[in-house]
């Protein structure tokens, strides 16, 4: 067993008896619960409304290896209800946005009234997967760092969500030229969805440690999030630093972050796809646990759960919860190409510790 996996199951002896039993008992749902595998897919609610998210800026390594890009939209349709779309905004034309997309099972598809009005007459096609059913990828081709040539895809048009990378098609930029771009970026936002009865939930990358503090995002309103921002440099620091302290974990490490095939991928998974809903009552977190593993073929340790709000790392295995469909299992997972029939994870959110975006 690779060592990343060793230690990431070594706290299955913690598991008591009654979390064991417990577990089993959710088990006899569990191949209920993968009959409705798409609904559990996303830990939002199929009768939600749709969400817009806008992509701005582009990843160099998408145009050399496409199932990065294609991998990432998977990700992220995961967790939105049917309808929604996904928007990518960077200077690439779309006919080579669009030989990305078709190289790994996306087709195009034209697009309804509804659904072209979002890119202002720009073009009336987009592309879609069934492995991401009802999510349609779109693209606008422009720099998002001129507002001139954004204005006519932002103004008036509610985005739920907008994620905003500094680098560029076919540029490599220093640290502070693709911090500038992230300000620019925000300002341009801020200006132009001002009007919006919603406000947009911003997310952003940093290589500088004042950029967060000097950004200006779009306002919350009364229910908005604060932006989120990735700091960059402070993952890349703290994983030397934890390497450089404690050595025996560098093969863990290194397992999780590397982009092979079959490596270790922090992943969110449903709690309905788990067969976990309210209706059982509370169910201690031990069961959860040794459910996962159980499910996932010993290729699965959960460390936490989310809520809608709150993120719960490492709590206690004998801490009681009642189960809905808004939580999700934050997990330690491997998948092998020979699992498609197992549970499926909302959101796998390392290939590279964010290496595809």
């Amino acid at each position: 067993m690779p060592c990343c996996a060793r230690a990431l199951c070594s706290n299955t002896r913690l598991h008591t008896r009654r979390h064991r039993t417990a577990a089993k008992k959710s088990l006899a749902v569990v191949g209920e619960q993968q009959r409705l595998a798409k609904r559990a897919n996303s830990f939002y609610d199929v009768d939600a409304d749709p969400k817009n998210v806008l992509v701005c800026g582009w990843r160099g390594r998408w145009d050399k290896d496409h199932t990065l890009l294609t991998s990432l939209v998977e990700e992220m349709s995961r967790g939105i209800p049917p309808g929604s779309t996904i928007t990518f905004l960077n200077v690439k034309t779309t006919a080579g946005f669009g030989e990305i997309m078709q190289h790994d099972h996306f087709s195009e598809t034209t697009l309804d009234r509804s659904l072209s009005d979002i890119l202002a007459g720009h073009h009336d096609h987009g592309w879609c997967s069934d492995e991401i059913t009802g999510v349609t990828v779109l693209h606008f081709s422009a720099d998002p760092c001129l507002y001139e040539q954004v204005e006519p895809l932002l103004r008036d048009r509610h985005f739920d969500s907008a994620i905003c990378i500094g680098t560029v098609v076919g540029q490599e930029l220093p640290a502070a030229s693709r911090d500038s771009r992230i300000l620019t970026m925000l300002l341009i936002l801020r200006d132009l969805t001002a009007g919006n009865d919603r406000p947009t939930h911003v997310v952003a990358e940093n290589e500088l440690d004042q950029t967060s503090g000097l950004a200006l995002a779009p306002p919350r309103g009364s229910e908005g999030h604060l932006p989120d921002f990735v700091n960059t440099q402070a993952i890349i620091a703290r994983t030397l630093v934890m390497s450089l302290a404690y050595p025996q974990i560098q093969d863990a490490i290194s397992d999780l972050i590397t982009t092979h095939e079959a490596t270790a991928n922090i992943a969110i998974v449903s709690a309905a796809a788990l067969g976990l809903t309210e209706d059982r009552g509370p169910l201690a977190f031990g069961a959860v646990a040794h459910l996962v593993l159980e499910v996932y073929k010993f290729r699965g340790v959960a460390v936490g759960y989310l809520t809608l709000n709150d993120l719960y790392l490492v709590p206690s295995l004998d801490e009681e919860v009642t189960w809905t469909e808004s939580h999700r299992i934050v997990c330690f997972l491997r998948r092998l190409a020979q699992d498609p029939a197992l549970p499926p994870a909302s959101v796998e959110i390392t290939r590279g510790v964010g290496a595809s975006i």
